[in-house]
């Protein structure tokens, strides 16, 4: 199968996500944290995880980009890496 790697590892996509643009984005529309939660459809709970980088999915990315009506690859980067079998997440 293209793509797998034997048991020595796996690759996993993950995201880099630049909040000095989303930041920068919601000044200039004068937004707030609240604003892109109502505008989005997200709770606050998980508008205040994004930015704290505790819940930032591309779902969630998405939902914010669109509230901010950007791309969401102005601010998402994929980063592709590899984690042995069994190591955990950091």
């Amino acid at each position: 199968m293209p793509g797998k790697q034997g048991s020595a590892g796996a690759r996993v996509l993950t995201y880099d996500v630049d909040l000095d643009v989303v930041r920068s984005r919601m000044i200039a529309l004068c937004m707030t944290p609240r604003s892109v939660a109502e505008a989005s459809g997200l709770k606050m709970q998980r508008v205040h995880q994004f930015f704290r980088g505790d819940f930032q999915t591309l779902a969630t990315c998405k939902e914010i980009a669109k509230a901010l009506s950007i791309a969401s690859d102005t601010f998402v980067q994929p980063r592709l890496t590899s984690r042995r079998r069994g190591q955990k997440k950091k």
